[in-house]
């Protein structure tokens, strides 16, 4: 056998420690091993005869329950809702969504067709969340978080057409280029460079910018054509340069910047047929554990364990689980609501959590975007209270596919939120149209949802101030044998990674209470 196929077969029997800890043996290990995942390796019966409650089924209730359950703990899950996934929430013919304030909306696209309405991409740096998808054999493929034949629309105060985001970028590159090679000849760099420096610096910049020999920028073919190449004499004609005052305006920075942006940043990936293949993932092996339709309605902690009360089934009929520890998963204004006997600065850093609004608007709808514009995936940003325009990364060249026709958070998305359905589905439609005119009629079957008036959400993330206040430092303490989880206690709000992280914790920190007295029933 080699020793590349020893190493597979250890590592595929052992662990990756069991195939490092061998590399070192045989003196392999020429350079350092990037391995970021936050891997648990409990022992296989650290929680028998012990009990835990997992309160909450959204991503970080199913990592606890499935991680706990290799253990050896016997695990129940409570789940308010009649489905797993929490805000891992996809929309297909036929679901039904009941938000507060508006009536009742009914998924009505074809059978092909879903729309992700809470999370909709994984940045390829999320290896966690990423690591149980390859373990649980969940398909991908690449989300188009950005792409240059989208478009900005500035509103009619600052042009009057959309532009695409590859001249936006282009021309801003080409711009600030100019401005900084002009500094370089007036000298106001010399006290920072040498004479070849700035010689150097001035031949970076052409090429970056795209600039003309004297260094101006008078346009590029990066920024695109009015006329395409093509065949003999076609030679393409490149667009204009836009007014250097554009970049002036704050409304096109967000555009600029959001593909430079550390989790924006590609290669970015979607579950292949909709975000919930990650949840249906984890509910294959743990689904025996869950109940749902049974909303928690207390939890009391004593010396030895918790006691959660729930209505059961669905039912207005009362019950209570014993346990020997609880992990609490659910959203921070719904906890501060729920019955406890917590400490009083940690009820207080409950009530003091503040979630974020957001709102996603989604269309099925012919796929214009492609054939006319070109657009495969990305976003299209706006200046309005819709905020961007979301394009499918699947699908490619089939007849129809869904278009999120808005996606907008904070204030915005507050106001925008408690708009009749109607208002909200004129309104995208109207953006759409202001886009890509014309085709704003083609859009059909919409669906609306507002992060803060889903029941057992309301809210899209927490909103913590920087640098993080006590109360999240409080938050992250357990109350005796009561542990909180969920992305809201960890750096990484609203990422289903950031969720998941904060399970990995609250179940080392229960196995790291256990430990003493596992070892004490060995001696």
């Amino acid at each position: 056998m080699r020793r590349r196929e020893f190493l597979t077969a250890l590592a595929a029997l052992g662990g990756h420690q069991a195939a490092i800890g061998a590399m070192h043996a045989l003196d392999l290990d020429a350079g350092p091993i990037v391995d970021e995942r936050a891997r648990l390796d409990l022992p296989a019966g650290l929680g028998a005869g012990k009990r835990v409650v997992v309160v909450g089924a959204g991503i970080a209730g199913l990592v606890s329950a499935y991680e706990l359950s290799r253990a050896g703990f016997a695990v129940e899950v409570l789940e308010a809702r009649d489905r797993v996934g929490g805000r891992n929430w996809t929309l297909r013919n036929g679901t039904v969504l009941d938000l507060h304030g508006h009536e009742r909306q009914v998924v009505k696209f074809d059978d092909d067709q879903y729309f992700n309405a809470g999370p909709g991409r994984i940045p390829g740096t999320h290896v966690n969340l990423l690591g149980y998808c390859r373990e649980f054999g969940v398909p991908m493929e690449v989300l188009v978080n950005s792409s240059r034949s989208a478009l900005w629309y500035p509103g009619e105060r600052i042009a009057t057409e959309p532009v695409r985001l590859r001249q936006l970028q282009n021309d801003a590159r080409g711009y600030l280029s100019e401005l900084l090679v002009k500094s370089t000849r007036r000298g106001l760099l010399d006290a920072q460079l040498s004479a070849d420096d700035r010689d150097r610096l001035v031949d970076f910049l052409r090429v970056y910018g795209d600039l003309s020999k004297d260094g101006r920028f008078q346009g590029s073919e990066r920024s695109g054509y009015r006329q395409m190449p093509g065949a003999a004499d076609q030679a393409g004609t490149k667009v204009d340069p836009l007014d250097f005052r554009i970049f002036l305006n704050r409304e096109v920075w967000r555009p600029l910047v959001h593909e430079e942006m550390f989790e924006y940043q590609a290669t970015m990936l979607q579950p292949v047929g909709g975000m919930d293949r990650i949840a249906s993932a984890f509910e294959r092996r743990v689904g025996g554990l869950i109940r749902l339709r049974s909303p928690v309605t207390a939890l009391e902690r004593s010396a030895h364990g918790v006691r959660v009360h729930f209505r059961a089934d669905g039912s207005s009929q009362p019950a209570s689980i014993a346990a020997d520890y609880a992990i609490v998963t659910t959203p921070l204004p719904v906890l501060a609501r729920i019955r406890t006997d917590f400490e009083p600065a940690f009820s207080a850093a409950l009530r003091s959590a503040v979630y974020d609004s957001a709102c996603k608007i989604a269309w099925e709808s012919p796929r214009f975007w492609e054939e006319h514009w070109q657009i495969y995936g990305g976003l299209s940003f706006t200046t309005d209270d819709i905020g961007v325009v979301w394009y499918p990364s699947g699908g490619f060249f089939n007849r129809k596919g869904v278009l999120v026709g808005g996606y907008n958070f904070g204030p915005v998305a507050t106001r925008f939120g408690a708009m009749p359905l109607q208002a909200q589905y004129a309104a995208s439609r109207q953006q759409v149209d202001r886009l890509h005119p014309g085709f704003g009629a083609l859009l059909d079957r919409p669906v609306a949802i507002g992060w803060q008036n889903v029941p057992y959400s309301e809210g899209a993330w927490a909103k913590w101030d920087e640098p993080m206040p006590q109360a999240y430092e409080v938050l992250n303490r357990p109350q005796g044998r009561a542990y909180l989880a969920g992305d809201h206690l960890s750096h990484l709000p609203g990422w289903q990674e950031g969720a998941l992280l904060s399970a990995l914790r609250a179940v080392r920190s229960i196995a790291e209470n256990l430990r003493p007295e596992v070892r004490g029933r060995a001696a």
